[in-house]
């Protein structure tokens, strides 16, 4: 018989991954920062255009305000992440940003770009600073590398004083019995009942739409709504 393949929902503000997130990265936070800065892995803009047929993402103040596409949008997803990190952490709001790294390629991608943080921090002041890299579960080249060494040389060289990076979840405790959980969900049937609910809602919501996309026009970069026949 040929295995059958479940993907895990999101989980991106599950009360126990958040509490984890938080006890794990706030364990290993100075007691002094001027920011801290939650890098993310960056995606090309028309990712989130994609799934976006009432036109929302990258407008002002897409992420604050209720819409059915964040059920999609990645970029609303880690917003939500992250607030829910600094409201239960209690970090202030002017003591953290966001940012996206790992870009490649031509096509505009989301903004602002952590390496170029980096570089300016110290500039506006911040020569403190914390990084958490939440869309990573386990540390890899991306944290590793490029901002644990890279993203480091460029903070201090640029004029930075104190560089803080955060772990990954890896394999912390907390974050096992979140996956435990999950298991466990599973094996009940819950996680597949849940996610045949969720499609069945993505596909109800998407109907009106289902005949029209986007393309994406990279000499002016923007949508171009297009009917298709």
């Amino acid at each position: 018989n040929p295995m059958e393949l479940v993907v895990q929902a999101p989980f991106y503000d599950a009360d126990d991954y958040i509490d984890a997130l938080v006890s794990s990265s706030m364990e290993q936070m100075p007691d002094e920062y001027d920011m801290v800065l939650f890098s993310y892995h960056s995606i090309p803009e028309r990712h989130l255009f994609k799934p976006d047929p009432a036109e929302h993402c990258l407008t002002k103040d897409c992420c604050d305000r209720p819409c059915e596409t964040h059920k999609f949008c990645y970029k609303a997803q880690v917003m939500r992440t992250t607030r829910r990190f600094v409201e239960k952490a209690g970090i202030p709001d002017d003591k953290w940003t966001v940012a996206f790294q790992s870009r490649l390629g031509r096509d505009p991608w989301l903004l602002p770009v952590t390496a170029d943080a980096f570089e300016e921090f110290p500039e506006k002041g911040y020569k403190r600073i914390a990084v958490v890299s939440a869309s990573f579960i386990s540390d890899c080249l991306e944290t590793l590398e490029e901002l644990d060494m890279e993203g480091q040389e460029s903070f201090m060289e640029s004029g930075g004083e104190e560089y803080t990076a955060i772990r990954c979840l890896n394999e912390d405790s907390r974050w096992i019995d979140v996956l435990e959980r999950m298991v466990n969900d599973f094996t009940k049937g819950e996680t597949q009942e849940a996610e045949m609910a969720r499609t069945a809602e993505n596909e109800k919501g998407f109907a009106a739409w289902k005949r029209r996309f986007y393309v994406w026009n990279k000499e002016s970069a923007n949508r171009v709504p297009r009917i298709e026949k």
